[in-house]
């Protein structure tokens, strides 16, 4: 971001300007306030709480756990101990651009070695009260490579002859100018490394750069109607969504128009932002005038009640240009929908065998829609994703949902571990071999990547479903 001047600001001054360039889109309110609509009598309003998987299980062990919680099914043992081993080898010596031991993202990623992305979050969820120390400098590595525009790049580590778009000998500065960005689920990773040991470093950093984010979406990222979105609108192919290839992106509007995922991802950013500046003792007003301001938008622009479903804003009222694209869960999962669309979204369509809750939930295009295929992001199953959609269940109330994505997964994960012995980027989402699923078209790698840690989140998964019980 830039002076009037033309100069880049500094760090200091760019978190000085927040306000000014309306910081007040952001925030979570405090003790659990809602300005939302009221939910009828039988209706189970929205839990307080801005990140519910932390408080249902995710984080337990052995030795803090509440009650008997339900055993595991031996036959998740073996994918589980693979993470475990996985992640051991994946922890590499500080390097530059790295202060700490750093986490790749999975061996077998076709393009690795890498770092970042929402994958980090995921790898963190999996690993917090497992490995806090390494969970903790994970966050502390992402949040240093924060750039001065408020963006954190992905990093490519080491070289690889299939990365096309970066040279041999690629210099690191150069790598993480270049970079693109990806959606801001990070504060979810350190809120977890926050609840499993309070760390006044991690919560000041994260909060600095919580705030550089919201200034940076509130700058070049706010929608004339309001809400927010990522630069696939444009169709350059940057894919700052992390939606490669997106179903939604294929027919855009002429001009900037609020997305559902990032509209949803700044409100849940404010959520963070609101309760780390309480904890810090720094004013959040204006963090909950943005929740406010930004959970009715919510509510009013993105919810169709024909599709029982969320939608962008600019294909929300269009049926020809309407998906189920799994995105639209982001209002329930950060907790911004109202509890009837919630319940409906929920009931008719998230947990609906016919739509998202398939054999092995949850797809990524619901299998009703004329688009469903089985191609990366069209259709197959991610178990990070299935992860994000249990939080919007226990946001809601919906215990028993959340539970059953969770053994769904679980169960398939672990029957197609065992007839090939590895954990794949994505599944087949009707319970078929992931060998005959497409990645993206042209591309050398057909398939999901083997050996994958990213969006493999299993022992969080696992804790999640014994607590759940």
């Amino acid at each position: 971001m830039k002076n009037g001047n033309g100069t880049p600001m500094t760090r200091r001054a760019l978190i000085a300007a927040v306000p000014a360039v309306g910081l007040a889109a952001f925030a979570p309110l405090a003790s659990g306030r809602r300005l939302l609509a009221s939910p009828a009598p039988n209706q189970r309003a929205v839990s307080s709480e801005a990140f519910c998987m932390l408080s249902s299980g995710l984080l337990s062990k052995p030795e803090n756990r509440r009650g008997a919680p339900a055993p595991l099914k031996p036959e998740w043992a073996a994918p589980m101990d693979y993470v475990a081993e996985m992640t051991q080898r994946s922890i590499h010596p500080a390097e530059p651009p790295f202060a700490h031991k750093w986490l790749e993202i999975g061996p077998g990623y076709c393009y690795g070695p890498a770092f970042g992305h929402f994958d980090l979050v995921h790898q963190v969820l999996d690993i917090a009260p497992l490995l806090p120390e390494i969970a903790r400098k994970q966050m502390l590595n992402l949040l240093s490579l924060q750039r001065q525009d408020g963006t954190i790049p992905f990093v490519w580590m080491g070289e690889n002859a299939d990365r096309f778009w970066l040279p041999p000998k690629t210099p690191m500065a150069t790598r993480l100018k270049n970079a693109s960005g990806y959606p801001p689920l990070w504060p979810a990773g350190v809120e977890a490394c926050l609840r499993v040991e309070a760390n006044a470093e991690l919560l000041e950093r994260a909060y600095e750069a919580v705030c550089r984010t919201l200034a940076r979406f509130d700058a070049v990222r706010r929608s004339a109607d309001g809400g927010y979105y990522y630069a696939d609108i444009h169709g350059k192919g940057d894919w700052e969504s992390g939606m490669d290839q997106g179903i939604r992106f294929q027919n855009p509007p002429p001009e900037p128009a609020a997305c559902v995922d990032a509209t949803s991802h700044i409100y849940w950013c404010q959520r963070f932002a609101a309760d780390w500046a309480r904890r810090l003792g720094k004013p959040a007003e204006v963090h909950d005038q943005a929740l406010d301001r930004l959970g009715k938008l919510i509510q009013t622009t993105f919810f169709c009640e024909e599709t029982a479903w969320f939608h962008d804003s600019w294909s929300v009222k269009e049926p020809k240009r309407r998906h189920y694209a799994f995105e639209g869960m982001w209002p329930i999962v950060v907790g911004a929908a109202s509890a009837p669309q919630a319940r409906q979204a929920l009931e008719q369509t998230l947990l609906n065998p016919e739509r998202f809750n398939t054999p092995h939930p949850i797809a990524t295009i619901a299998r009703c829609d004329p688009a469903f295929k089985l191609r990366m992001l069209h259709g197959p199953a991610w178990n990070s994703f299935t992860l994000w959609a249990v939080e919007g269940c226990l946001k809601y109330g919906q215990r028993r949902g959340a539970r059953q994505l969770l053994e769904k997964a679980l169960d398939r994960t672990a029957a197609q571990f065992r007839r090939t012995g590895t954990v794949w980027e994505f599944y087949h989402p009707l319970g078929g071999e992931p060998e005959t699923l497409e990645r993206k078209p042209g591309r050398t790698q057909k398939g999901p990547c083997r050996d994958y840690l990213g969006h493999n989140p299993l022992r969080a998964m696992a804790r999640l479903w014994a607590e759940l019980g």
